[in-house]
């Protein structure tokens, strides 16, 4: 992991807590949403609030939730702001947090200043009884609190309302208690804390962490559709008591994937293809390097010269899946300015992607379901489940780890960095 790290790949915008005030206000933030504070000098958080030593000493990467049902998220900084979220429990949680630093910037760095925020990400359900309660969530209301400072903000605006009225100013009640709040809190009146609750309705396709990991589409062809990818959730379901889709995100038929591509949910991009041939060769080399890789451990395909590579795919073509011969092929037709020849369904979900007529949050969902089905797509893998792609990592041999790090280093543009 140290080559990722060196690169910049792994625990890359992570904001460091590294005074006793900031640690304070992170475990009072712990405090007042039920969980036990820690004992640390100085800590990391990302853009959710979630920090890998908490997470270490907790021995729980899902620390920031009580139930999947409701995940939090701690605001310590406005350096939070686009920075990623490590473990989010939802694909969602990235793109609202995003939008609620972009309604309330002002208000969160105000708050920041002396006070941490939880955001409570309610979804109108306590807990879950089963996958099918995942059909119901169709809107997220995030609820800040801030230790009191919200309530504080607006009493104290109240009682100031209520001395300036009439002669209110000579009763000595109103004085003393205007007096205790401003003790307590500080004048408030020129500071910018209070935060409404935020509505997301925009974020109804998601992907979750919850049973072993299952996504929700929202009308496709007229109907929802639910994924599962825990085999034994998804046997255990009774489909026709439920008015969705259900399918198995690794069947072996590729169910889901003939349906989307059916539904033009995703396609195989041939004008893209065709106006850029490159591509093609991109999604060869990474075909390739991954198989000549795990045959051959010791290699770094990245350093391999031409004939090089040549050499090993000839070596082992006998054991090269045909799925890379196939890629050849279709990569030849379209230079050659030629269709084609219909590709298998592996072939077809390496090469496909989200169409372009589903908004931002829908493809995003889309791409975790090709690249958890299709893990080969390193770049996109990396981009949309970093962590999956680290549990996949850890099991390469040292050569591939090699050459997959520098892959990515010459590739990736973080999304913190993207409009």
């Amino acid at each position: 992991m140290q080559r990722l790290l060196d690169f910049g790949l792994l625990q890359a915008g992570l904001v460091r807590l590294d005074t006793p005030a900031l640690v304070g206000r992170y475990n009072q933030c712990l405090q007042s949403a039920g969980i036990q504070p820690v004992d640390c000098q100085s800590l990391t958080i990302d853009g959710a609030g979630w920090s890998p030593e908490v997470a270490k000493l907790m021995q729980n990467n899902f620390y920031l939730c009580h139930d999947l049902a409701n995940p939090m998220a701690i605001l310590i900084s406005p350096e939070q702001f686009k920075k990623p979220v490590y473990f989010p429990t939802y694909s969602w949680m990235r793109r609202a947090l995003r939008s609620l630093f972009d309604r309330s910037y002002r208000e969160i760095t105000d708050v920041t200043a002396t006070n941490g925020i939880v955001i409570n990400f309610e979804n109108g359900l306590e807990s879950f009884e089963g996958p099918a309660d995942l059909l119901l969530l169709t809107a997220i209301i995030a609820e800040p609190s801030t230790q009191g400072l919200i309530g504080a903000a607006e009493e104290q605006a109240e009682l100031v309302k209520k001395f300036s009225e009439g002669n209110n100013c000579l009763r000595s009640d109103l004085e003393d208690q205007l007096r205790e709040s401003r003790k307590n809190h500080g004048d408030l009146r020129k500071r910018r804390v209070i935060m409404k609750p935020a509505t997301f309705e925009a974020f109804q396709d998601f992907y979750t962490a919850a049973f072993g990991g299952a996504a929700v589409l929202r009308g496709v062809t007229g109907r929802d559709v639910l994924v599962l990818e825990d085999e034994a959730t998804f046997h255990s379901i009774d489909s026709g008591a439920i008015d969705a889709r259900v399918y198995h995100l690794y069947q072996g038929n590729a169910d889901l994937f003939r349906f989307l591509m059916g539904s033009d949910w995703i396609q195989i991009p041939y004008e893209k293809y065709k106006a850029e041939p490159k591509l093609l060769d991109e999604k060869r080399e990474i075909l390739y390097g991954q198989t000549i890789s795990d045959l051959e451990p010791e290699v770094d395909w990245g350093k391999l010269k031409v004939a090089e590579r040549k050499g090993l795919i000839k070596k082992h073509r006998p054991n090269l899946p045909q799925i890379c011969g196939e890629a050849d092929r279709f990569a030849a037709a379209i230079k050659a300015g030629k269709q084609p020849v219909a590709p298998s369904m592996e072939l077809a979900i390496f090469l496909s992607e989200p169409s372009d007529h589903l908004h931002g949050p829908t493809k995003e969902v889309v791409w975790i379901l090709l690249t958890r089905r299709e893990p080969r797509n390193l770049l996109e893998l990396y981009t949309y489940d970093k962590n999956l792609f680290l549990k996949l990592y850890e099991e390469f041999s040292e050569g591939k780890r090699e050459w997959v790090a520098n892959y990515l280093k010459a590739r990736y543009v973080p999304q913190m960095k993207r409009p």
